[in-house]
């Protein structure tokens, strides 16, 4: 099994959480990146820009992603990576690391900065977060 897509950039993350090989007919914007993008991580053989696409040339690239192992092989070894990793807990652990006190060297909470900001450092109690 092998697909062909526009190659925008969900179209790319489901692909990839799919485990199926994929190319990428660019039409326009970041379509072309992303389909180099999946040349390099190795689960396709090529992108295709539609003014110069033929169908043989497409032929020849399904045909490949559907009879070479090695485009299979890695589409599931990438499906399987991202299945195991926890996205939002490092989205969260990246934007926490912006937010560390420069003399504290705490992470500041919503609610801590906002306690701050209306009531100062040692404010009056009872202040309730937005």
């Amino acid at each position: 099994m092998a697909r062909c897509d526009g190659g925008g950039a969900g179209t790319t993350a489901a692909t990839l959480r799919s485990g199926i090989p994929s190319t990428v007919v660019a039409f326009f914007a970041d379509q072309p990146a992303w389909g180099r993008t999946l040349e390099r991580l190795g689960v396709s053989p090529g992108t295709h820009h539609h003014s110069t696409l033929t169908a043989p040339a497409l032929a020849e690239c399904l045909r490949s992603m559907a009879e070479l192992p090695r485009y299979r092989c890695r589409a599931e070894q990438l499906r399987d990576q991202l299945a195991a990793e926890n996205g939002l807990a490092t989205a969260v652990a990246a934007l926490e690391a912006l937010l560390v006190a420069p003399l504290g060297g705490g992470v500041i909470s919503r609610a801590d900065r906002c306690h701050q900001a209306c009531c100062g450092r040692n404010g009056a109690q009872g202040h309730q977060p937005m």
